[in-house]
């Protein structure tokens, strides 16, 4: 009898042991939970990401434009293209 409780009490606290590890996942996979919050977060960095990306790329967009007025520019300058006469 006594190798039978044994083995009884061994069962409860390995299934005792098995709800609170389920008990434990329960509580991070709920909404609000360990991996809701790491969800929310990746979310979060995400968005950060795409508008510094999109800053950047107006930035860098009216740079080029700059510089594509300043060689037209120049080039107009150099070659004299603006003071040709019409042709007929």
């Amino acid at each position: 009898m006594t190798d039978t409780n044994k083995k009884i009490n061994e069962l409860k606290r390995e299934m005792q042991r098995l709800y609170e590890d389920v008990k434990a996942l329960k509580v991070d996979i709920e909404p609000g939970g360990h991996v809701s919050e790491g969800f929310d977060r990746l979310s979060e960095d995400i968005d950060n990401l795409r508008d510094e990306v999109r800053k950047n790329y107006y930035q860098h967009s009216h740079q080029i434009n700059q510089v594509l007025a300043r060689q037209e520019v120049m080039l107009e300058a150099f070659t004299k293209i603006s003071d040709l006469p019409e042709e007929d």
